[in-house]
């Protein structure tokens, strides 16, 4: 029942930290935060032992109890100057009423802990960092952690520009031996940045033995998310306009070759796919896996299913069989009955009905899945 001074004057006398749950009264995150996170005893007696805690509705509602009212101007004031990008907000100030860190979304009770404790751990405290960053006074030690935080919070620039002073002004200067680790690589991957940044030119330049340390292929699929983030338009304006998916190929490949090919047929291939072009998407199908059936962006069973569905040219459709599915089986469904499920129905598409059969009876021993008994029931 006390107002913000108020509550900050307590926190002061009692040299506790103030937590703050900023919600709105229609999200569906905040509400399931009181119900099953808030009631944790554990969690109570952690907080209630180290922090003044309140919440404050950011929205106002017509339902708005008298309590809420007189907390309008003051709700108001922490929304503008803290909140922001999403709910539940969750602020955290020190003892003398400074923000020193903040974290968003909900969080099971393990994962309020976490937050909340780095709330207290001057190391850790997302706003005393990202303020140490900006005055240029934040040692290269905690940039990969604050990086990180403001990733996970949504401020992608920032983000990114502490990854960047990282990487090009400490993990370059290493030596060879201490900068090709798992940790710095896999970091990187990350933040891997513009084509236009050094770590993109590194990974491009060293891509055999960066694979060799975090994995197959690994450097490759970091280059091209790079690359589709700086020159493919975002899908939510694809609708409205078509990509010059031809000029897009034509520079794409001209400047990172097969690299920037594949990304043009990925995405060209998941535009006809969103706008249900079938008679496309299945022509951009082959071309795409055609390339990249051994390391898709694309999850193989999935497209592979959409083509089941929709598209009825027999060249692709054995193509889907005996190139792209056959190899994922083979390498990453060995045991995903759903994707077995796939294999049989292409299989049974094109008329190799006793293999289909057999790949249908295979998933059904493994799952039981009642719709791939209806499934054998109709191929049989």
């Amino acid at each position: 029942n006390l107002l913000w001074q108020q509550v900050k004057d307590k926190a002061k006398t009692e040299n506790k930290y103030i937590f703050v749950d900023l919600f709105a009264s229609w999200c569906g995150p905040c509400k399931q935060m009181d119900r099953e996170i808030y009631t944790s005893e554990k969690l109570g007696q952690y907080m209630n032992d180290k922090f003044v805690s309140i919440k404050v509705q950011a929205d106002t509602s017509k339902t708005d109890d008298q309590k809420t009212k007189d907390w309008y101007s003051d709700a108001h004031s922490i929304t503008t100057e803290y909140g922001g990008i999403g709910y539940p907000t969750f602020l955290f100030f020190s003892p003398e009423g400074k923000l020193v860190s903040r974290d968003l979304g909900f969080k099971d009770v393990e994962g309020f802990l976490t937050i909340a404790a780095y709330a207290l751990d001057p190391k850790k405290q997302y706003n005393t960092l990202l303020e140490k960053f900006q005055n240029n006074n934040l040692e290269f030690s905690s940039m990969p952690f604050l990086a990180q935080e403001a990733k996970t919070q949504g401020e992608v620039e920032i983000s990114q520009q502490i990854a960047d002073n990282y990487i090009n002004n400490y993990l370059f200067k290493l030596k060879q031996s201490q900068l090709y680790t798992n940790e710095n690589l896999l970091f990187m991957r990350v933040f891997l940045g513009k084509p236009d940044g050094q770590a993109f030119k590194f990974f491009r330049k060293n891509t055999d033995k960066i694979n060799s340390i975090i994995g197959d292929y690994y450097a490759e699929y970091a280059i091209m998310k790079s690359i589709d983030r700086k020159y493919v338009p975002r899908t939510d304006t694809w609708k409205a306009s078509m990509p010059d998916w031809n000029s897009l190929e034509q520079s794409l490949t001209q400047n990172y070759g097969e690299l920037g090919k594949q990304v043009v047929y990925s995405q060209r291939m998941y535009y006809y796919y969103l706008i249900k072009n079938w008679a496309e998407y299945a022509i951009w199908y082959q071309k795409y896996y055609s390339l990249a059936y051994k390391h898709p962006r694309f999850d193989a069973n999935a497209m592979s299913w959409k083509l089941f569905e929709n598209v009825d040219d027999p060249k692709v459709l054995t193509f889907a069989c005996d190139v792209v599915m056959k190899y994922a089986i083979e390498e990453w469904y060995q045991n995903e009955p759903y994707s077995w499920d796939t294999y049989a129905n292409l299989l049974y598409k094109i008329g190799r009905k006793n293999e289909a059969i057999e790949w249908e009876e295979r998933a059904i021993k493994l799952s039981g899945n009642s719709d791939f008994i209806e499934t054998l029931k109709k191929m049989k």
